[in-house]
């Protein structure tokens, strides 16, 4: 994949110098007419995909066990009544020393009433402790509030219809052993456990934690039901291990992130586990950070992740292009090397906090997810996967433009197989930085992509030193590879329904891309520095093999299926149609075949259609303005009904599976359309 500056240059230096042929700017070097695409396949039926932490998270099941599950407390170990600094107790396994309530045996503990001290639970590891809170509030400035530094597990039940509260008083605490450095610290939450912990019952908590932790253990950490709510300095609801909620209302504000586990090494763990209740966090840092899998089968969640960009001195560069690289024509404030921004490697403002995040694979297949993000929306160092019934809802949106924020990235294979996703706004859409997207079902819309909607990169490179497939006229030798023209790779569409509306490329790939399946409709760039499709490196090629593609935009970098391994009858052709213009493609008999109305800000100077009704040497007539009848889903019109009016923009016979212009830089019918653009709009 060429970059946005070489891009450029190419379109001017083409622009000034190249008449381009009919076939556009690149084509593979082949006669294999490869009429489908084989994928590999899991028990599922779905694609593999290649990590094989995918396969360790889908072995992942969170239990709840009977503890887990009981909220009664019929028969009590104690029962604790406090007033100020004192604990009135009836009962065993509980003691007063000083400002602190020690519970040394398993059992329930029934507390009650405010309390200006610590209640420490140093049980043998054998012995389960509940701790019923029914109208207690917990206060300690000396450590953590409640802190369980022994037993088997600890349960905190919510007495039905209390209200209980436990808050630090920040005098400065946290865990040397979760890699602080201060020896005179001790615990990390202001409820803190060194076992598994569950909350459960109907009561209320609210924890608010002014130095460090909200909620916090060592092991696992499991919602039950119960409305909790956290404030916290540091990280809201952690559990080193794993966390997993069943039910209940969360509501987490933090300064860093707002749900975490952070076990790496044991891969049973390290998972966040959602599968009912209401959760919402609004926090500084990573809104659910899971250290290997992040997995949601059902509830609903909405998370803000609301930091912001990384400043490391002052801008000291303003205008055109600056350090990063703007879309053309949209000049704005630049960035130096030597100061202003932290920048990663594309010269793009660095944005740390992500919406959802995991090390390994992100599985969402039931439920409803809405991210509001300053950074990556749902990010995945290894693959990211999502179907069932999902609803995910995502914004990734910054105040400067240029923040390198995705809506959904993965760093290896990346499967959308159900659900119903909208991506609202983001730098780039759909993005796979080293494997494959595979959309086999489902419902996918980007609505804006301040770059590219989809994006896969792996694979290819900046032109060989202009000798893999240069631009026509621009020297190099071409080269036949036949054996990366079998590798699925890229952007495949199998099924499903796909929106894209982008500024930069519609879809870009470093591999190939393939339709066999589904809808696609692309409103491409309205600079010519982009296409509405992108694979013109190394010898890449998109085909289509079934299901229906309407990519349209810019005309300068556009590109069109390659005949040698489509087969389905589609055709391109340079219309130069505006914001809102229709283009109706007639059969023989006067009858519409689709329709396409170009969206808003968008431009249809190249236009790609194909679709199964096409026939082999069939003709038509391609109509721009008039009216159709029919449903129209994002400007398109799949099955029209009927159509009047119109003016004949020209008459095609489909005599190959490709026919019409392949586009290129600057070329096809009528030309390059231009490099403008401006500045990309605000959601």
């Amino acid at each position: 994949m060429f970059s946005k500056s070489t891009k450029m240059l190419l379109c001017l230096l083409l622009a000034a110098s190249i008449i381009l042929p009919l076939t556009g700017c690149k084509k593979k070097e082949t006669t294999a007419a490869t009429s489908a695409v084989t994928l590999a396949t899991g028990e599922n039926g779905e694609p593999q995909l290649t990590d094989p932490s995918t396969q360790a998270a889908a072995a992942i099941q969170a239990e709840f066990t009977k503890t887990d599950l009981t909220d009664t407390y019929d028969t009590l170990a104690a029962t604790v009544t406090f007033s100020g600094s004192s604990a009135t107790i009836e009962g065993s396994g509980a003691a007063q020393n000083g400002s602190v309530l020690e519970i040394t045996a398993g059992g329930s503990y029934l507390l009650g009433g405010d309390f200006n001290g610590q209640v420490l639970v140093n049980a043998p590891e054998t012995d389960k402790v509940q701790l019923v809170l029914a109208g207690c509030s917990v206060s300690y400035s000396d450590g953590s509030p409640i802190l369980c530094e022994r037993a088997d597990k600890l349960v905190i039940t919510l007495a039905d219809g209390t209200q209980n509260t436990v808050t630090d008083n920040g005098s400065g605490y946290i865990d040397v052993a979760d890699g602080e450095d201060d020896p005179n610290t001790r615990t990390a939450g202001a409820i803190h456990a060194k076992c598994a912990m569950t909350i459960n019952g109907s009561g209320t908590l609210t924890v608010k934690a002014n130095y460090h932790n909200g909620i916090h253990t060592k092991k696992t950490l499991k919602l039950v039901d119960g409305t909790v709510t956290v404030e916290a300095a540091d990280d809201g609801f952690k559990g080193k291990n794993a966390v997993a909620i069943r039910g209940g209302t969360l509501t987490v504000i933090s300064g860093e992130d707002g749900i975490q586990c952070s076990e790496e090494e044991n891969t049973s763990h390290g998972y966040i586990w959602i599968e009912g209740g209401t959760v919402n966090i609004t926090a500084e840092g990573d809104g659910l950070d899971a250290s290997l899998y992040l997995i949601q089968k059902g509830g609903e969640v909405t998370v803000n992740a609301v930091g912001t960009e990384r400043k490391v001195g002052t801008s000291s560069s303003t205008g055109g292009m600056g350090g990063g690289m703007m879309p053309p024509g949209m000049g704005g404030t630049g960035v130096s090397s030597s100061g202003g921004y932290e920048t990663n490697s594309d010269g793009y403002y660095k944005i740390d906090p992500k919406g959802v995040k995991a090390g390994s694979a992100i599985a969402l297949s039931g439920g409803k997810l809405t991210v509001n993000s300053t950074g990556h929306a749902v990010k995945s160092s290894g693959t990211v996967s999502i179907g069932g019934d999902i609803v995910l809802k995502i914004k990734a949106y910054c105040e400067e433009y240029r923040a390198n924020s995705k809506g959904i990235s993965a760093d290896s294979d990346l499967l959308i197989s159900g659900g119903d996703i909208t991506i609202e706004y983001s730098y780039e859409g759909v993005e796979s930085s080293g494997g494959t997207i595979y959309v086999t079902g489902g419902s996918v819309r980007v609505e804006y992509a301040v770059d590219d909607g989809f994006n896969a990169s792996a694979g290819g490179s900046m032109m060989g030193g202009m000798g893999g497939m240069p631009p026509p006229g621009m020297g190099g030798s071409s080269s036949d590879n036949s054996a990366d023209q079998e590798e699925i790779g890229g952007i495949v569409f199998s099924g499903g329904y796909t929106y894209v509306n982008a500024f930069g490329d519609g879809l870009d790939s470093n591999q190939n891309i393939h339709v066999s399946g589904g809808t696609v409709i692309v409103a491409g760039p309205t600079n010519s520095g982009n296409g509405a499709l992108d694979c013109g490196d190394n010898q890449n090629y998109v085909s289509v093999t079934g299901g229906i593609l309407v990519a349209y935009g810019a005309s300068g970098m556009a590109e069109a299926p390659d005949a040698s391994v489509t087969t389905q009858y589609t055709l391109a052709y340079s219309a130069n149609l505006s914001t809102g213009g229709l283009l109706t493609v007639v059969d023989k008999d006067g009858k519409p075949v689709i329709a396409v109305e170009i969206a808003e800000g968008n431009v249809g100077q190249h236009v790609v259609i194909s679709c199964p009704a096409f026939e082999k040497d069939g003709k038509y007539t391609l109509l721009s303005g008039g009216t159709v009848a029919g449903k129209s889903t994002d400007g398109l019109y799949a099955s029209p009904t009927d159509c009047s009016g119109g003016s004949t923009l020209t008459i095609l016979t489909l005599s190959s599976t490709v026919t019409g212009s392949s586009g290129g830089m600057g070329g096809g019918f009528g030309g390059g359309g231009g490099m403008g653009g401006g500045r990309p709009g605000r959601p």
